[in-house]
């Protein structure tokens, strides 16, 4: 008489494996695609400070700031399409101190999954354009009218 070797539970590791297949590069997917995001916002940052401190000398012109903000982030790590760039710079003035003022924003296509748009939830491949902002805010530079910068003697 032959024994039955089979044990009941036989599949379950297949079918857990199947399982895994299909939702690790998912997660992974996901991870890698936020790292990505993480990155270019982290850029846009730099670009704005970039741009705020090279506007609050006073000493260039605004054209030249946006040519080098866009320059930062044409040649940086990830490069950025500049296409997709946008740049305003503005002055604001805070209890009577000049304040410059530079946003800078790029699209990028996130996926989107249903909810909110009533689309399926496991519609396949849907994304949607948004732009990632960022700002920063310094006081301008002012030099004291008929004083001379120099250095301290020394002790």
């Amino acid at each position: 008489m032959k024994k039955n070797l089979k044990s009941p539970r036989s599949g379950q590791a297949m079918a857990e494996m199947v399982i895994c297949l299909i939702v690790l590069p998912l997660f992974i997917m996901a991870i890698v695609r936020f790292g990505q995001t993480l990155i270019i916002q982290q850029r846009l940052l730099m670009a704005a400070k970039h741009g705020v401190i090279l506007r609050s000398t006073n000493l260039v012109a605004d054209t030249y700031v946006t040519s080098e903000v866009r320059r930062f982030l044409a040649e940086g790590t990830p490069k950025l399409e500049s296409g997709k760039i946008t740049i305003s710079l503005a002055k604001t003035s805070y209890f009577g101190n000049p304040i410059s003022h530079v946003t800078v924003g790029y699209r990028i296509r996130v996926p989107v999954f249903g909810g909110s748009s009533g689309g399926n939830f496991f519609q396949p491949f849907r994304s949607e354009e948004i732009t990632l902002r960022e700002e920063a805010y310094c006081a301008d530079f002012r030099r004291l009218p008929g004083k001379l910068y120099s250095l301290p003697p020394d002790i």
